[in-house]
């Protein structure tokens, strides 16, 4: 049996695809931060199955799901009630969660 592992944040697999997240990875790590990137241009990702499958899972914290675009599954999930009575928010057009900086030369 794995052990389950909490991460600080996780960023899901090809934009969001239900096709590159198993359940069984679902089922061994966690976190309280989900960054999705994509605009819902290509393919339809993100898969509202997978943003279900992530949300719809006990867990003694608030999961937050950071859409770097508000997309027609960011905008649905906002509406899902988790079987679970796991708790959740959506952010959208979530652009400013990541800073690069020059390191200074010690």
């Amino acid at each position: 049996m794995v052990e389950s592992t909490r991460l600080y944040f996780t960023s899901n697999s090809h934009h969001g695809s239900n096709y590159n997240t198993s359940p069984e990875l679902l089922s061994v790590v966690d976190a309280p931060r989900y960054f999705i990137s994509s605009d819902g241009s290509k393919h339809n990702h993100p898969d509202i199955e997978l943003l279900r499958a992530i949300v719809d899972r006990q867990a003694s914290f608030t999961r937050t799901l950071y859409f770097n675009y508000s997309t027609k599954e960011s905008r649905e999930i906002k509406e899902f009630q988790t079987a679970t009575g796991a708790t959740f928010v959506v952010e959208e057009n979530a652009t400013g969660w990541i800073t690069i900086t020059k390191e200074s030369s010690c």
